[in-house]
């Protein structure tokens, strides 16, 4: 026996001194890292979430990669319903990962749900084809990658190649994330003009679809519509920094509230305590960019006139921040009406009488790029049916509406006007400021009052009102509506009030005019349109 191994030692021996120097080179030493396959990027997050250079299937960050159907670790040549590997042909016949059972009225298993709503490692494909330390995004993850308290977000373009750029502001440490498309069936669309990537987190409104990080040229959001079974491109993250555990406790700005001239400048300081915090980083945010511009030095640069706050927020998850009010004084008119009541020279979001301005729906205080039922902030679940409003119903009669409980009990709140919190023109323009009521409109239309005209200002269509009593006049350029577009534009004026319609919750009133102006009593409350605020003396 004692032979036997010397044997083998010797030719052990012969096999080291012939392999060459670089295949002895890549043997790791005991004292040495060992080197991982896949490159990531610590964004400096609060949750310590680290992000993938490039795509599954990819070499650089401006490929592609792969594309997979949810929860398939594989590519194939066709992606539908009748190859998807979790069903049994057909979107209401799933298998796996599904938790209604109107999805699974075909598929063998009495309407079987398993309440699984993410990805199990052997599903995702991160897991599978990287390794145990890899996954594919959860919602929260993807949410996070955007959060504008934590990065900013451009469209670029990489060696040809068009895309977001995500940019750190604790570190200044990016990603670049290719403008991907999908694929449907054999066809790859919009492949250069969106990027679709998925999470691993089913969508919590439906089956079949899993939510996923979207974008465009113009913003960057978290999509719950993302059927299984079409082809996305994935970016794997990992959870290896540990989070901070001095987290900041306090944040004081040199100032709280500053009044300033269009144009000034004025910086602000920032004291983080305590002041041996792990991550004393911090982010500078305006409200309303169109008042005041603020950099990550703290510099608010004056804009136009308007009321908006800056912000200044931790960025190692303690969701510290103070914050500072910025006050650039707007114009109004006295017309000399009964009630006194100041009329604005500009809507909001305008910086010329003749200028549209914002969109907003009724009660909501930021514009945004759809206005329908489903994207309206006072729906329950974003269910699509004007039903479901959960904030300012009264109750008006109509039982059929969806403000009344299982039981028949009115479950509304009663508010009738809006809240000082859901006014645009305070939360703007600063607390002088209101969306004019219902009675305002009337009286600003009544023509014991005011003489009113449709006319052009400045090559703009809209109604001149000139006070009876001392000459002086407002102009409403006729900026139209918005929907899933803006609508009429050039013709008709429809401004919101602060006043819900006492016969149907589901509308409020507006001022309107296509010609002679009128309040118009049945406008729903999703639509967007501008508002023109007031202010007493």
């Amino acid at each position: 026996m004692k032979k036997k191994n010397s044997i083998i030692a010797l030719l052990f021996l012969v096999f080291i001194q012939s392999c060459s120097v670089s295949e002895l080179d890549n043997v790791p030493k005991e004292d040495e890292p060992i080197v991982e396959k896949y490159e990531w990027v610590d964004l400096g997050l609060p949750s310590g979430t680290l992000w993938a250079t490039c795509n599954i299937g990819a070499d650089s960050p401006e490929e592609y990669g792969d594309y997979f159907a949810w929860g398939e670790t594989e590519t194939k040549d066709i992606y539908n319903w009748s190859t998807y590997k979790y069903c049994n042909g057909s979107q209401y016949s799933l298998t796996k990962y599904s938790f209604i059972s109107i999805y699974n009225t075909n598929n063998g298993y009495n309407e079987y749900t398993d309440t699984l709503t993410a990805l199990q490692p052997e599903d995702d494909a991160a897991t599978v084809l990287w390794g145990n330390k890899w996954q594919m995004p959860s919602e929260a993850q993807i949410h996070e990658l955007f959060n504008s308290d934590y990065t900013s977000t451009e469209w670029v373009t990489v060696n040809g190649v068009d895309g977001r750029k995500i940019t750190s502001w604790s570190n200044g440490r990016s990603i670049f994330l290719p403008a991907t498309g999908y694929r449907d069936n054999e066809v790859y669309k919009v492949a250069g003009n969106l990027g679709l990537y998925w999470s691993r987190t089913l969508s919590k409104y439906e089956c079949v679809s899993a939510y996923v990080l979207s974008f465009d040229s113009n913003e960057c959001y978290l999509n719950r519509v993302g059927f299984r079974d079409s082809g996305r491109c994935i970016r794997p993250v990992r959870v290896q920094k540990t989070p901070p555990t001095n987290l900041v406790t306090n944040i004081v700005l040199s100032e709280t509230s500053v009044i300033l001239q269009p144009d000034e400048v004025k910086t602000l300081t920032a004291t983080v305590l305590p002041t041996d915090a792990s991550n004393p980083a911090v982010t500078w945010r305006s409200s309303k960019t169109s008042v005041a511009t603020v950099d990550q030095t703290g510099k608010v640069t004056a804009v136009g006139k308007g009321f908006c706050i800056i912000t200044c927020k931790s960025t190692d998850g303690s969701d510290v921040y103070a914050e500072c009010q910025v006050t650039i004084e707007h114009d109004w008119v006295d017309l000399g009406l009964p009630s006194g009541t100041l009329w604005a020279t500009c809507n909001i979001g305008a910086n010329n009488p003749e200028e549209y301005g914002d969109y907003l729906a009724w009660g909501e205080t930021e514009p945004k790029r759809y206005n329908s039922w489903w994207y309206y902030k006072w729906m329950n679940d974003g269910q699509e049916i004007w039903e479901q409003i959960n904030k300012y119903t009264t109750d008006d009669g109509q039982t059929e509406a969806c403000w009344y409980d299982a039981d028949g009990t009115f479950i509304g709140d009663g508010l009738a006007e809006l809240l000082p919190e859901d006014d645009a023109a305070t939360v703007n323009w600063g607390k002088g400021w209101q969306m004019p009521s219902i009675d305002q409109m009337n009286e600003l239309i009544n023509d014991d009052n005011t003489t009113s005209s449709y006319t052009t200002q400045n090559d703009v269509k809209g109604c001149l009102i000139t006070s009876n009593s001392n000459g002086n006049s407002i102009f409403l350029p006729a900026a139209g509506e918005c929907g899933w577009q803006a609508d009429y534009a050039g013709t008709l004026g429809c401004y919101w009030s602060r006043s819900l319609h006492p016969a149907t919750s589901r509308c409020a009133y507006s001022l309107y005019f296509w010609g002679k102006p009128r309040t118009d009593r049945y406008s729903s409350r999703f639509y967007g349109r501008p508002i023109r605020p007031v202010r007493k003396q």
